[in-house]
């Protein structure tokens, strides 16, 4: 084999290599394939520094298998996952969960009359405009941070 045809030949299996690792990425590349992604994330502005706020938003499973938020941290106070349920006298009362299960390929809203987080014990008051940190820890996924915007009640 000539010199000039062993580069043609080299260059070809090196631009055939380069388009078979191209061909390896996509959409299990992405930063959201494979994880769990939170949106919407939002806290109630709170009346006073001694009141719990609640924090809502949106959790989508994309790992691939069921999973459960088993608690969240703040910076701005202690978190909580609670429920909203019927208590016995009929009247709305709310509770704190262990987990809250996230099947796969699923979205669960945190919303008010449903799960949702408490701050409670806040360092600061929660201004409407200002935005809170959010670590939600998983069962199996690596924890996320997500960021809240703080709005008026």
């Amino acid at each position: 084999m000539t010199a000039p045809r062993r580069t043609r030949t080299l260059a070809s299996a090196i631009v055939l290599a380069l388009v078979a690792l191209a061909g390896c990425t996509g959409s299990a590349s992405s930063p959201s394939a494979g994880a769990m992604v939170a949106s919407g994330a939002w806290a109630r502005a709170s009346m006073s520094i001694d009141r719990a706020v609640a924090v809502y938003l949106s959790i989508e499973n994309r790992t691939g298998a069921d999973d459960a938020l088993l608690s969240v941290t703040s910076p701005a106070g202690t978190a909580e996952l609670h429920e909203t349920m019927m208590g016995d006298a009929g009247m709305m009362a709310m509770q704190p969960v262990d987990k809250i299960a996230l099947a796969k390929d699923a979205t669960v809203e945190l919303k008010s009359g449903s799960y949702h987080i408490m701050l409670i014990n806040l360092v600061t008051m929660l201004e409407p405009g200002a935005s809170v940190d959010l670590t939600l820890t998983f069962e199996h996924a690596a924890p996320i941070t997500v960021t809240a915007e703080v709005r008026a009640n």
